[in-house]
């Protein structure tokens, strides 16, 4: 049996793990194979005669992922791997965007009233638009391929995740967006309006920022075992022929006899032959006290020996020594540490099939059942893969993970993994090293008691001792006697007593400091300490006895100390309901103490490194979720094995490196913040994910067409499919339309000029009952002869307006419905349209509502109650004789409008839509279209063009910027354009002279509007007399309304009268005729534009204009009119 390790790229997820893994293990002669998606590795167990590495490769390239032999010397580190990885994320992020941003401006700008030329604007050249679209487009859906290689991939295996949504969708939306360019270049431009380029690029560019942020929240993995590994000693002195020779590790052979000098590390595992010392075993046991060895004791590889020297033989060599062995727990560990299921995965597991099924039924339901055209259906259905597309649910959990890790980080704790803090909040036992971890990990003199009189103080004496010696005892006692301002003395015969202690003399006197092994050999009486010795071992110390000349003078108490929050950590695990238990390689007794000392009530002690991540093992097998909190070298394969390992930041680098979070800070506190942070993220994630998919519960049925069912808002759709006829009712109270009207006229202009038949129908027999719109009176009732007069004159009007004539299949008709309503019996009413709306539906509308509450003192008559009904009869009239699909009006008509959409439901269950718009007001909230005057008419009776033309060139310029949008036919690019040089120089009021031209041109004649324009310069301007002559009756009164007039004779004028005569006393323009005089000598006087020339001029008939009026102005601006009565 064989065993090769692999690198795999193409890994996102642990679905993708899954598919590796199935791959190889169908291979015949592969026994086991095994992928860490933290390390992208895999490690397969196979038979070398039946399968090759090559044809496991092919295996993984045949499953979509790519898979290479694994070679440590050429292979780069993980770190390497990682920071590649985020490189390319990064660029390809980068590069997306710069196609996204464009595309979504030229998609979007427009709608928001962004300009863009018109060689790009889907009104001016809509194929060129669609292809710049589609080139932007391309770029960023290859940027983004290995969302469709993920994504069909995990698809067609039967477990899609989000890529699989994500790759769907764009598809669908790209597909979709393409077959409606290749109908834009067929010349149907509307199909300019139902591109989805936008939306590929904008999902592929949002989903690519979230794995941006999730690579980064990855961090740096493992390099534990690299690190492991440097602790193997190199070399080893060998006795070879009796000499001692410098060997390679990798040349010692089993028996040899290995020398070890002080400081040196021991190369591999034997047993002590020969000499004694203290060795540090901290990195494989976690204890801080060195252990004692002697003849007959093990030795390990990758301990340190202290001051003595030893013989020992090899026992163990190579992969079998204990160092080899934890190198390949930790290795093992790392290899089968399943991955976390990411939520959204799991999420995306049931979401994308559920999806995929709404949008394949919603397609055949309403192409089959409902028999809408195939493009309606691929719309619905391409329109929910869109709509369910997870922008919000691919950023919900790695926007929350960034979060969540630099939260960590302020505290000092970092999550080397972003899945860590999905995981950290459910675990069930936390599992505590001691040494380090829960104490502080290196020894302090914690008790002392002294016997006798010795002249100097104990634990100065002992200080003197122990400064000569290296053992890690010795610091704790230096360190005692510094803090107590005790000097060391000069001591003399100074001799390290290897494994029982230290001996020196000091005035005349000889001391001895050590275990009990060395006082029993020097025959020290321990009487008097027995008491003493019981409780410091009692409390787990370690006890150092001095004596002086033979005589015991003291005895200390050294221990590991407990960190000062350790017992309030373990209080709040246990407060949040979770297990603690302590696992440790230190004997019983002292575990014990400790554990009782903090809270603990479970401890597992004196177990090696390889039996503590064994430990861990069997609590998974038990179906607990395990977090390891240790710091030492012995913790590695635990740390490994556990679900979630925590290092101490204070710890080794190998401990770090094999944890999955690091505590940067020595409090233990932290652990329990570090569970609160993870608890906290899951929630935000948690909550993201709800509003993601509130908002795709909600968008899904409209994307389905659901509201179509219930009349909902498909008109747009129904426009784009097919020429529609539509109708707008007009009240002809009045032989003219005035500008109230304008809006609904303009609605069906547009709406002609698309290609749709417009239905003007004007309300005759409506319109003799009145309109229950908050209106405080009732309108009059019209007779038939005056109602036909005014049906004629609006069409006249509408005419100006609409195509009555021409042979298009979209021509307008005028319909009248009181050609359908006279000869209606009021029992023929009843029966046939009153039986099927009820009173209740009629009472609930708005514009009955406002008259029955007060809002009117004189409330509704039956007969205008019944305008509902009559209104609601016309639509289903027109749609049974016209095919009328479709009413429009003012937003106030749609109580009218639903009646009339119901009826013919519930008459013969037909279809039809509403389009209405709002009610056009002024900027200040005042009534559009009323003057002082009263109503703004189209009809140049009531109405002068100039009267006209002055209403729209006095609007403001909000309203201005507003109506220019409404009542003209002027393009979007060009409004825009205007908006902008209006905006720099709004003092020459471009917006308002421009809607006044288009709209007095539009209404009246481009004749009526240059007389304006003419009329309004004679006021304001320099016009001449040729202009003033030119103006009718009418123009002349508008423009001169307010001026002063005096009326003078007709007969005095027909006989000639001199200017100062007319002017003084039948006419008191002047004061007096030497004020005129003098006014006319230096030319102030004008009459009809003209210059005076003399005062005693002789006015005639003459002068006259429009045979009836004079025009005096004395100065600039001072006018007088002069009628003359009688003038024909």
């Amino acid at each position: 049996m064989s065993k090769e390790t692999f690198v795999v790229n193409g890994m996102t997820c642990a679905s993708c793990v899954a598919n590796v893994e199935n791959a190889v293990n169908n291979l015949d002669g592969v026994d086991k194979a095994v992928v860490n998606l933290t390390t992208e590795k895999m490690s397969v167990d196979y038979s070398g005669n039946k399968v090759s590495p090559e044809a496991i490769e092919k295996a993984v390239a045949d499953a979509g992922y790519e898979a290479q032999v694994y070679n440590p010397d050429t292979a780069k580190s993980q770190e390497e791997r990682e920071e590649d990885k985020i490189h390319k994320v990064r660029e390809r992020l980068i590069w997306s965007s710069v196609f996204t941003i464009p595309l979504f401006y030229l998609a979007m700008g427009p709608m928001v009233g962004l300009p863009v030329p018109n060689f790009l604007s889907p009104h001016h050249a809509a194929l060129s638009y669609a292809l710049v679209l589609l080139i932007l487009t391309v770029p960023v859906m290859w940027l983004g391929r290995s969302f469709y290689s993920n994504g069909f991939r995990t698809l067609a295996k039967g477990h899609p995740n989000m890529d699989a949504l994500v790759a769907l969708a764009t598809s669908a939306a790209f597909l979709y967006s393409l077959f409606g360019t290749y109908h834009i270049s067929l010349g149907h431009v509307h199909h300019a309006h139902q591109l989805y380029y936008e939306s590929v690029a904008v999902i592929l560019t949002l989903i690519t920022l979230g794995k941006y942020f999730e690579t980064l929240s990855k961090g740096r993995t493992s390099d534990a075992i690299k690190k492991l590994m440097h602790l193997s000693a190199k070399e080893a002195t060998v006795l070879r022929d009796g000499k001692e020779v410098k060997l390679p590790v990798d040349k010692v052979v089993l028996g040899d006899h290995i020398v070890v000098k002080p400081g040196e590390k021991i190369a591999v595992d034997g047993q002590v032959i020969s000499g004694s010392s203290a060795i540090d075993e901290s990195m494989l046991t976690g204890e801080s006290l060195p252990i004692e060895k002697s003849v007959g004791k093990p030795v390990f590889a990758g301990s340190i020996n202290g001051q003595g020297s030893l013989i020992y033989e090899a026992e163990k060599i190579g992969k079998d020594t204990l160092l080899s062995q934890i190198i390949k727990l930790v290795e093992d560990a790392q290899q089968t540490k399943a991955p976390i299921a990411k939520i959204a995965d799991q999420v995306s597991a049931v979401f994308v099939p559920v999806v995929m099924a709404i949008a394949f039924v919603s397609g055949l339901f309403w192409y089959f059942i409902m028999g809408q055209t195939f493009t309606f259906a691929m719309t619905v259905a391409v329109s929910v893969l869109v709509i369910a597309c997870p922008c919000a649910l691919g950023l919900a959990t790695p926007t929350a993970i960034m979060v969540g890790t630099g939260l960590g980080a302020e505290h000092g704790i970092l999550y080397k993994r972003g899945d860590v803090l999905e995981l950290a909040h459910k675990a069930d036992v936390l599992v505590f090293d001691k040494t380090g971890t829960i104490t502080q990990g290196k020894p302090q003199l914690v008790s002392s008691y002294t016997y006798g009189n010795s002249g100097v103080a104990a634990l100065q004496l002992l200080a003197s001792l122990e400064a000569k010696s290296e053992h890690p005892l010795s610091q704790a006692i230096l360190v005692a006697a510094e803090n107590a301002n005790l000097d060391v003395l000069e001591m003399d015969n100074f001799s390290s007593l290897t494994g029982r202690g230290l001996t020196a003399s000091y005035a005349g006197k000889t001391y001895l400091a050590g275990n009990q092994t060395l006082m029993a050999e020097e025959k020290v009486d321990l009487t008097s300490a027995q008491a003493d010795f019981q409780n410091l071992t009692d409390d787990g110390e370690t006890p150092i006895f001095l004596a002086e000349d033979g005589k015991l003078i003291g005895l200390f108490g050294v221990s590991d100390q407990v960190k000062a929050d350790s017992a309030d950590m373990v209080a709040a695990l246990h407060q949040m309901g979770k297990e603690v238990i302590m696992l440790t390689g230190d004997n019983d007794q002292t575990a014990q103490a400790i554990a009782q000392k903090v809270g603990i009530k479970r401890v597992i002690s004196q177990v090696l490194p390889q039996e503590k991540s064994r430990v861990i093992s069997d609590l998974q097998v038990e179906g607990k979720s395990v977090i390891m909190v240790g710091d030492g070298i012995n913790d590695a394969p635990a740390l490994a094995t556990a679900d979630i390992g925590i290092a101490m930041g204070s710890g080794t680098d190998i401990a770090m490196e094999s944890a999955d979070m690091v505590l940067m800070k020595p409090n233990l506190m932290d652990v329990v913040k570090a569970l609160k942070i993870s608890q906290a993220t899951i929630t935000t994630i948690k909550e993201n994910l709800f509003w993601a998919f509130i908002y795709n519960i909600l968008s899904i049925p409209a994307a389905m067409g659901v509201l179509h069912l219930f009349g909902g808002p498909l008109t747009e759709e129904l426009l784009a499919k097919e020429q529609v006829t539509a109708y707008l009712g007009i009240d002809p109270t009045a032989d003219s339309l005035h500008i109230g009207h304008l809006c609904g006229v303009m609605m069906l202009r547009h709406f002609q000029r698309c290609g749709h038949k417009p239905l003007a129908l004007v309300g005759g027999a409506t319109g003799m009952i009145g309109d229950p719109s908050g209106k405080s009176q009732e309108r009059n009732l019209l007779t038939e002869e005056t109602l036909r007069h005014n049906v004629a004159c609006i069409k006249k009007q509408l005419a100006k307006f609409l195509d009555f004539e021409s042979d298009a299949p979209n021509k307008a008709e005028l319909v009248n419905n009181y050609d359908w309503m006279k000869d209606f019996t009021f029992l023929d009413f009843a029966r046939e349209v009153g039986k099927h709306i009820t009173v209740n539906y009629m009472m609930a509308k708005d514009s009955v509502q406002k008259r029955l509450n007060g809002e009117a003192r004189d409330g509704l008559s039956f007969t205008e109650f019944t305008y509902q009904l009559l209104q609601g009869y016309d639509f289903l009239h027109l749609y049974e004789t016209k095919g009328c699909k479709l009413q429009m009006g003012g937003s106030d008509q749609w109580g009218n409008i639903t009646t009339g959409a119901e009826l013919i439901r519930r008459t013969n269950g037909g279809e039809v839509f509403a389009l209405t718009c709002p009610l056009i007001t002024k900027a200040d909230g005042g009534k559009f279209g009323k003057t002082e005057s009263g109503n703004i008419w189209l009809d140049p009776r009531y109405t002068s063009p100039y009267k006209f033309y002055q209403f729209w060139l006095n609007v403001s310029d909000e309203d201005a910027a507003r109506y220019i949008k409404i009542f003209t036919s002027l393009s979007q690019e060009e409004v825009e354009a205007l908006t902008a040089e209006h905006a720099e120089a709004p003092h020459l009021r471009v917006l308002q002279k421009r809607l006044a031209k288009e709209v007095t041109v539009m209404v009246h004649s481009e004749e009526d509007y240059n007389a304006a324009v003419e009329a309004s310069g004679i006021l304001f301007g320099n016009a001449t007399s040729e202009a003033l002559k030119k103006l009718d009756e009418d123009t002349l009164l508008a423009v001169f309304e307010g001026v002063p007039q005096f009326e003078v004779s007709r007969d005095a004028l027909a006989e000639g009268v001199k200017a100062v005569d007319l002017f003084v006393d039948n006419a008191a323009v002047f004061a007096s005729k030497g004020e005129m005089r003098k006014l006319v000598q230096g030319g102030g006087v004008s009459l009809n534009k003209e210059k005076l020339s003399a005062f005693d001029q002789v006015i005639t008939t003459a002068d006259l204009l429009d045979e009836k009026y004079l025009l005096v102005q004395r100065g600039k601006k001072n006018y007088y009119l002069v009628p003359s009565p009688g003038a024909g």
